[in-house]
């Protein structure tokens, strides 16, 4: 007898997102509920795509309590918003099927004495302009290779 399943993408993508947060729970011994999501700019700009991965989230047993496209995240991870020399930096990302190219630059963010920069609800990065190969990525390389 066979069984025909189907899987929609977002379904698909929970199983993903599920299987990361049992690992990471099993590493930390903490519950994982809230997360940080880093997606590619296009998503970030889609409100249908943030929609999908909430639900997604949702699935997982997870929320989002932000979305961060991956090249601020490129930008924290090397400590960009702390480095006061620089203001403007372009974010290389060599992905597995594109190249994409984005010049961010810091926002003038101005704090009261005392007061704190939000992150979950500000960005501290302004997308400038962006350019994207889509058919020039790592995969394309390998290819090249063989």
């Amino acid at each position: 007898m066979l069984i025909e399943l189907k899987f929609t993408p977002i379904k698909i993508t929970s199983h993903i997102l599920k299987y990361i947060k049992d690992q990471a729970e099993a590493l930390t011994s903490q519950t994982q509920k809230n997360v940080v999501m880093t997606v590619p700019s296009s998503i970030n700009k889609s409100d249908q795509g943030k929609v999908d991965i909430k639900k997604a989230l949702s699935l997982a047993g997870m929320s989002a309590v932000r979305f961060m496209d991956e090249s601020s995240a490129a930008a924290f991870a090397y400590e960009v918003d702390k480095n006061e020399a620089i203001k403007n930096f372009i974010v290389f990302n060599f992905g597995g099927l594109s190249l994409s190219l984005e010049h961010l630059s810091k926002k003038e963010i101005k704090l009261k004495e005392g007061e704190e920069f939000d992150y979950q609800n500000q960005d501290m990065f302004e997308l400038k302009s962006s350019f994207i190969d889509n058919f020039l990525g790592g995969e394309v390389i390998i290819s090249i290779n063989k």
